[in-house]
């Protein structure tokens, strides 16, 4: 997690290496990213030569974080069906009815994994919908693959985690679903695609390139998708590749989970950003005000849509 001027989100941050003077080598990026399923649009590019087709030799990194940047494009959202993020309750508290409704979320401790993530607004949007506040429940930050042996030693009560632990900590039959991110906050926008302005500005002919090779990508992830499942025509090849470039290797993990949902048009949904910037800014994680026409650039997505055109299934 890294913060931006909006808050904190899983991103993938872009930067340029200059291509040495007089050669016709491919233009060098260095692509920060988290290892995270939401990564799989620039694992499939990789893989599927997008980048090289476009004339760009990519290395995928760590991500670090940096000062000046944009938001140009979606990365994670949670379209209906594609909740990726979950709210979770301990199995016995259903059992000994301590849960019954979204009332007795009160006094609940809940494991997180950041403060101003994504999943706090989730969380927070679910206790308003039950005349409940934030500070109503006590949370724990902890990793996200944590999540799942917390519930099962029952060293918290509840959780906002996203897949897989959620899919696991059910299978588990150590928890149960309350709500997912895609009913809670409908096309919530979850993580994006970050450019350095230096990448911006002053290599936008690559970022543009990079940004055709990229939507490729994401609309070849959108082909993996179906009823909430990774069971689309392109699932086998999606799952292979993350598999590799991710720290989730298991094809049973893949097809039990819900995974993100991804706009095949790139688009960023700004009214989402500026909801949780508002709570964000409410738990005083953001400090002065935030104009997200100067923080979002979306030129790069729609010049790239005027070329391939709206995305078609």
């Amino acid at each position: 997690m890294r913060k931006t001027p909006f808050g904190f989100v899983v991103c993938a941050f872009l930067y340029a290496l200059p291509t040495p003077a007089g050669t016709a080598a491919a233009q060098a990026i260095t692509v920060g990213a988290t290892s995270s399923t939401s990564d799989a649009p620039i694992f499939i590019a990789d893989q599927k030569g997008y980048f090289r087709d476009e004339g760009l030799d990519v290395k995928v990194t760590n991500f670090r974080s940096a000062a000046d940047i944009k938001i140009v494009a979606d990365k994670a959202s949670s379209p209906p069906g594609y909740g990726a993020t979950k709210i979770l309750v301990r199995k016995d508290h259903v059992e000994s009815g301590r849960y019954r409704s979204l009332a007795d979320l009160k006094g609940m401790k809940f494991a997180m994994n950041a403060p101003g993530v994504s999943n706090t607004s989730t969380l927070n949007t679910l206790l308003q919908s039950a005349g409940l506040k934030y500070s109503d429940v006590e949370t724990v930050d902890l990793p996200l693959p944590d999540h799942v042996a917390a519930l099962k030693n029952k060293s918290v009560d509840a959780s906002a985690s996203v897949e897989p632990g959620p899919a696991l900590a059910i299978r588990n039959g150590d928890a149960v679903l309350v709500k997912s991110d895609d009913e809670i906050l409908p096309n919530h926008q979850i993580a994006v695609l970050l450019y350095s302005e230096e990448f911006a500005f002053k290599r936008a002919d690559a970022a543009r390139r990079f940004m055709r090779a990229y939507i490729r990508a994401v609309r070849f992830y959108n082909g993996a998708l179906q009823n909430g499942r990774l069971d689309g025509p392109n699932a086998d090849d999606v799952i292979a590749i993350l598999s590799e470039a991710t720290p989730i290797k298991g094809r049973d993990i893949y097809k039990l989970i819900t995974p993100t949902g991804m706009n095949p048009d790139g688009r960023v949904n700004k009214a989402s950003l500026a909801y949780d910037l508002a709570f964000y800014t409410e738990q005083g994680l953001i400090k002065g005000a935030v104009n997200l026409d100067q923080v979002v650039d979306g030129s790069f997505v729609e010049a790239v849509l005027k070329e391939l055109g709206p995305y078609r299934p």
